[in-house]
């Protein structure tokens, strides 16, 4: 039975087609910018008792005719039956519309991509390859205006990265990008990248939300986040924010610098902690606070301090 990860991801490719084909010219592989779509019926049998069924097929046209058929696949563990379907989702789909067909397989983790894209023998002078969209192909979505132009790439940009140790940024731009998709796709779609983070990452992610106020943003996100708070999530921050005293609001913002640097594999010397510790100003925190998204060293922090 299909999970509910596997089904969400099904959905977002089905709901804006577009992307794999976004992901697919970044592999060198040409799609036509005026190229016209459809989604069509993923059932992929011959005359074989065997039902084989991909999860999504989206055929692709060009002055009126099939140029590229797409058998689309969501892996997220190895199944070493797909080394059987695969093959014939490719060989029928092609004779079907009698066009360049490839089965393209998007691998979320590493190792899984990895085994998906061996070639598959089928004897003697027969290899089929799959194309396979795995961390190594999909984009890190840093940029914010990309991730709110194009919401798609930067849910599975975050989805796919979320578990490295420096995607905070990506995870951040893929939370205010489901925030952007309508309220009940937005929410499984931000469970799904915060699923995928550790639970620094999660805390860190969430001190950098409510610092920066974007809990404000959408009536999404201050559900979302707003949860967090009546939770006790970033604990210093509301505590501060609850009490209204500017030591609690300063001793949160510490603490998300903190948290953030730590994700990020930044080590502060002693002397640089204390100052962060012991800082009650709140403008120079929150300076701190935005440039540990993007700072290679710790001492670009402190530069002009």
């Amino acid at each position: 039975m299909a999970s509910i990860v596997h089904e969400t991801l099904v959905a977002l490719f089905r709901d804006r087609p577009q992307l794999i084909f976004e992901l697919l010219r970044e592999h060198h592989i040409d799609i036509q910018e005026d190229a016209t779509y459809s989604i069509e019926d993923a059932e992929l049998t011959e005359l074989s008792p065997k039902h084989y069924r991909a999860d999504l097929v989206i055929v692709t046209k060009t002055d009126g005719k099939v140029a590229l058929v797409i058998v689309l696949e969501m892996q997220l563990q190895i199944d070493n039956v797909k080394l059987k379907s695969w093959p014939s989702y490719l060989v029928n789909a092609h004779v079907r519309w009698s066009a360049d067909t490839c089965v393209v397989v998007v691998c979320p983790d590493k190792a899984v991509a990895r085994w998906a894209a061996q070639p598959i023998h089928l004897g003697p002078g027969s290899l089929i390859t799959p194309v396979v969209m795995g961390p190594n192909e999909i984009p890190f979505v840093t940029d914010q205006k990309l991730a709110l132009e194009n919401p798609e790439l930067a849910i599975v940009s975050a989805i796919a990265h979320g578990g490295s140790e420096n995607a905070l940024d990506v995870v951040i731009n893929g939370l205010l990008a489901a925030s952007k998709v309508d309220e009940e796709r937005g929410t499984i779609y931000a469970d799904l990248i915060l699923a995928r983070v550790s639970p620094a990452m999660r805390q860190a992610v969430e001190e950098m939300m409510v610092a920066n106020k974007y809990e404000y943003q959408s009536d999404f996100a201050r559900k979302y986040y707003g949860q967090g708070l009546t939770e006790g999530k970033a604990e210093g921050v509301a505590e501060g924010i609850a009490k209204g005293k500017a030591e609690g609001v300063a001793e949160g913002e510490a603490k998300a610098l903190l948290t953030i640097l730590e994700v990020r594999g930044l080590t502060l010397t002693e002397e640089q902690q204390h100052k962060v510790t012991n800082t009650t100003d709140l403008a120079q925190l929150n300076r701190w606070l935005k440039l540990a998204v993007v700072a290679k060293t710790t001492d670009e922090l402190f530069a002009e301090f």
